[in-house]
């Protein structure tokens, strides 16, 4: 062990200093495919204490080879936020009190698909808008041009609503009536010009 700066040799600190760690003292983590059980190698962990007024960082790490990193119990409740390439992440609460063993399953991110579209613009038009929305997910695309694409859409039933601005700083917000179904790895096509609207 060493000492930086001025220090009283009389006081100096030991040359060995012992640490007993007892059991427990650890809590291991372990990252697992859901859909086999199968271990998650270098999943990136973010540990977060909680606290009574907000959640503060406390350390970043992956996994091993095995799926598990092991880090020392501060106490109190933490959260988790775990990220591994191919799946959704998730972001879990924990009790170091009540929790030494910890396994956390991820689900397989699913595989998205896209929206290409046409709306016929007139001249004086400086703004056009596109939203897509469902229950759980949200896609839009701003300032599009006539021929637009929103890629990486999550496969679900979407409400679609486009939005016009012009230059007399007048708008028209139109909602498609029937629902925009995007479907993993593929291509939706729709013309704005054609839809029936609200």
């Amino acid at each position: 062990v060493s000492a930086i700066g001025p220090y009283d040799e009389k006081n100096i600190m030991p040359k060995e200093l012992n640490i007993d760690l007892s059991e427990g003292e650890f809590i291991n983590i372990k990252i697992i495919d859901n859909s086999n059980n199968q271990p998650i190698p270098f999943a990136k962990i973010d540990i977060y204490l909680v606290t009574p007024f907000r959640s503060s960082s406390l350390l970043s790490n992956l996994t091993n080879e095995i799926g598990e990193v092991i880090f020392p119990i501060i106490g109190g409740k933490f959260k988790v936020l775990t990220k591994a390439k191919g799946y959704s992440f998730t972001f879990n609460q924990f009790d170091a009190k009540q929790n030494k063993e910890i396994v956390i399953k991820l689900n397989k991110e699913p595989k998205k698909g896209s929206l290409k579209g046409h709306k016929t613009l007139e001249k004086n038009v400086i703004g056009f808008y596109v939203d897509l929305k469902s229950k759980t997910n949200r896609g839009n695309i701003s300032f599009a041009k006539e021929n637009f694409e929103i890629i990486d859409l999550v496969p679900d039933e979407y409400e679609l609503t486009f939005t016009i601005d012009f230059n007399d700083q007048t708008r028209i917000q139109k909602k498609v009536k029937a629902k925009v179904i995007i479907e993993p790895e593929k291509i939706t096509e729709i013309n704005l010009d054609e839809v029936l609207t609200d």
